[in-house]
């Protein structure tokens, strides 16, 4: 069986990357060492006493160079720095098949795609040269003191470092691998382009989650595919932690895409909020239909809905209100682009999506039209729950305009009842004053707008456009706004009217505003609806 670190064989139909075998893992027949952290290194907890291990490889064993490099004791990795902060692993820079392969070790900032450091083994021009000298051992004196010098350098920068134990992975007959029991817990790698990769509790709930998307690269002559693909995972008993790995397919001849590489707690009571969230986003929809989802499994009892309509109702009177105009034609919904923050607190969020909803007509072969939401969440003791959310389809913005022109379109009262009216002040600013400097500069602010399609992220767009075409021009018709519990997050229902020479289009905006360190309401996310 092939190490844990081994990079799966990349092939795109012809075309296959197939990295050289990694250094073999300790086993029946191999030796183990193990280097104990320097003095003060780390925490000084119990999981980082166990070190690096190493495990016994012979010098004509592919991937030579790292037997070379260490003097036949290999350090097992992926191992995981004293601070938790970093990931080591095999490297493999090499752009095709060759023998002696080239190879690094590359640091990896956990939770994310950056790599901190690489450190060099055999670089790949060395292999090329090594790879020309056929009939002779490649590993000329020079080249093996060149190797054992990296090797010590190596050994010397993962001082800290603990090795982890690989989790084998159950996998289909094809290879590709599938949902693993790891204890109670179960680690489902996806499939597919999905891009998926969860970590759920023994009765299905998400405790971790991450979603790579698939992506192109080039020109219409030479396009890269780069395809999600879950590459492996360790763990850590001792501090109770999951190292994933997951990269992309792609083709031999395309620029190596980066590695992602995730830091998951095993401990359910340390489920990220953010998966847990997720799981709930994706499923509000399934509140209509004849075979609904319990509403307090998703939302707070009579969380407010704001709609197309310009009425507001609640996740108690769903059927009337929802997506489908009987219960009975809904068939179900396909989410993309969703989105999920936690408020600074940690007892709030908000979360928006794009979805496809399956109609089911009398008579008709049945339809899938568009859909947005946006939701406000609250942390309660039965777990995160919906507290408010927006449902609306988009309207194609020249068939607005048109009715708006013919007098068709009016704005309607949201009720007389402001709510909170910090919150009604803060959508006051925006609209006379523009778009706040905090919100401005935010990476995650989502806009969605009324036409079909209209989604930004990041708040430096959405503030160029608010501020040329709709400060100022605005009319705030009716507003209400609701803090949360937590006092810290809050949304805003509005009708409002903007001004265009010669007439007027109403909307129904959905916005989120969450308080500045400076204890201002700062907008984080908002809808239009026509």
């Amino acid at each position: 069986m092939r190490h844990a670190v081994v990079v799966l064989a990349v092939c795109v139909l012809s075309s296959c990357k197939q990295p050289p075998a990694p250094p073999p893992a300790g086993g029946a027949g191999s030796a183990t060492t193990v280097i104990v952290p320097v003095a003060g290194s780390g925490s000084g907890s119990a999981a980082t006493a166990a070190g690096l291990a190493f495990d016994v490889a012979a010098a004509d064993e592919p991937p030579e160079a790292p037997a070379v490099a260490f003097a036949g004791k290999v350090p097992r990795l992926p191992a995981v720095s004293a601070d938790g902060s970093q990931l080591a692993v095999f490297g493999y820079p090499g752009s095709g098949p060759m023998i002696p392969a080239p190879i690094n070790i590359e640091l990896h900032e956990v939770n994310s795609d950056v790599i901190r450091e690489t450190l060099p083994l055999l670089e790949e021009p060395e292999a090329i040269a090594a790879g020309e000298r056929a009939g002779s051992d490649w590993r000329t004196p020079a080249l093996r003191k060149a190797l054992a010098d990296r090797g010590a350098a190596a050994l010397a920068r993962l001082r800290g470092f603990r090795s982890l134990e690989p989790v084998t992975m159950d996998r289909e007959s094809s290879g590709q691998a599938k949902p693993t029991k790891l204890g109670a817990l179960v680690l489902d790698p996806g499939g597919g382009d999905t891009g998926v990769v969860e970590l759920r509790d023994a009765r299905g709930g998400v405790l971790q989650r991450a979603e790579l998307a698939a992506y192109s690269t080039g020109t219409a002559e030479q396009v890269c595919n780069y395809t999600p693909w879950f590459r492996e995972a360790a763990s850590d008993p001792a501090a109770k932690m999951l190292y994933v790995q997951v990269g992309y397919r792609f083709r031999d001849d395309c620029d190596p895409p980066k590695l992602h590489v995730y830091a998951w707690s095993l401990d359910p009571g340390k489920a990220a909020p953010e998966a847990a969230i997720h799981a709930i986003v994706t499923r509000q929809f399934d509140l209509v239909g004849v075979n609904a989802t319990d509403a307090a499994d998703l939302a707070v009892p009579a969380a407010p809905i704001l709609s197309n309509g310009m009425t507001v109702g609640s996740t108690d009177g769903v059927h009337a209100i929802g997506v489908a105009p009987r219960a009975m034609d809904y068939s179900g919904a396909t989410p993309s682009d969703v989105q999920v923050t936690v408020a600074r607190d940690g007892k709030s969020a908000w979360a928006s999506e794009l979805a496809s909803i399956g109609l089911l007509e009398p008579n008709t072969p049945g339809r899938d039209v568009a859909w947005r939401a946006s939701d406000v969440l609250v942390k309660t003791a039965q777990g995160w729950r919906i507290a408010a959310l927006a449902w609306t389809e988009p309207r194609a913005n020249a068939a607005v305009n048109r009715d708006a022109k013919a007098g068709k379109l009016s704005a309607r009262s949201l009720g007389e009842d402001r709510g909170d009216a910090s919150l009604c002040d803060a959508f006051a600013r925006l609209t006379t004053g523009g778009v706040d400097a905090a919100a401005a500069v935010r990476a995650d602010l989502v806009a969605i707008g009324s036409g079909p399609g209209e989604r930004t992220v990041g708040g430096a767009g959405f503030a160029r456009a608010w501020n040329a075409a709709w400060k100022g021009k605005v009319t705030v018709v009716s507003v209400f706004g609701r803090a949360l519990p937590s006092g810290t997050t809050g949304w805003v229902g509005a009708s409002i009217e903007l001004a265009k020479p010669g007439y007027k289009i109403p909307f129904t905006v959905f916005a989120v505003f969450d308080k500045a360190a400076d204890g201002v309401w700062s907008l984080v996310h908002i809808h239009f609806a026509a």
